[in-house]
């Protein structure tokens, strides 16, 4: 049998015991918060891994679209300079970033400009302002929408729409002709998303051929969603956009 332990030893154990107790927990309470730490930073890995497929894959699709619908014979390789492939993947990522920045951004066509660049600024906000009031979309960032590039006689700009959200950015564009058709007076205006320079070339392509199916037609049969060509069940009176 173990020695018998009197009092004071007992309490010398319980003493240390407790004290190993305490010290085991606050092990585990840090090895708790650990464990959250790598749940979040996985969490966040996860989902920044998720948004650059989802950009690579809509940068994937434009180019397949743009080889497809291009005419323009290849350009013939210059024999002892192979391919820079690092340059051809600085790109791809350059043009993911902006594909990623410009998908917070709406853009509108064909809305007047004032006689002054400070009245056309007002106008513009005061415009988007209605349409975002009237839809119910709290997402715009006001002080930054503004005209892209630099006045031209005869011819208006386009607008630039920040958002603070795709979700916001997205609403907005598929909301924007049925709410703008409910307001006072409303301007003849069409809005797309914010586009790269690849994808603008395409949307071009896009609309001539839309434009040249309509004029056979005589009606606005077809139409361009999203860089592709799709036919109305309903068709309406032939009308005339500016070319763009």
């Amino acid at each position: 049998m173990p020695p018998k332990l009197n009092d004071a030893e007992l309490r010398e154990m319980l003493v240390t015991q407790n004290e190993y107790n305490t010290k085991l927990a606050d092990k585990v309470d840090s090895l708790v918060s650990v464990v959250e730490s790598l749940t979040t930073l996985l969490a966040n890995v996860s989902t920044q891994n998720s948004e650059l497929i989802a950009q690579i894959r809509v940068l994937t699709e434009q180019n397949a679209k743009l080889i497809e619908k291009s005419t323009m014979p290849p350009t013939p390789m210059t024999y002892g300079k192979p391919p820079n492939f690092s340059l051809q993947l600085v790109k791809a990522l350059d043009e993911a970033q902006q594909l990623k920045d410009k998908s917070l951004r709406a853009v509108i066509e064909f809305l007047p400009e004032a006689a002054s660049e400070t009245t056309t600024i007002e106008q513009d906000r005061s415009f988007v302002e209605s349409v975002a009031t009237a839809m119910g979309n709290t997402g715009v960032q006001f002080d930054s929408i503004k005209r892209h590039g630099n006045k031209v006689e005869n011819r208006n700009r386009i607008v630039k729409v920040p958002f603070d959200t795709t979700e916001n950015h997205n609403h907005f564009i598929r909301k924007f002709r049925v709410t703008v058709n409910t307001l006072q007076n409303p301007p003849n205006v069409r809005i797309r998303r914010d586009m790269v320079q690849s994808e603008l070339e395409l949307l071009r392509q896009c609309r001539a051929e839309c434009r040249e199916k309509n004029e056979k037609a005589n009606e606005m049969r077809f139409y361009v969603q999203d860089l592709e060509i799709k036919e109305t069940a309903s068709p309406k009176p032939l009308r005339r956009f500016p070319r763009a």
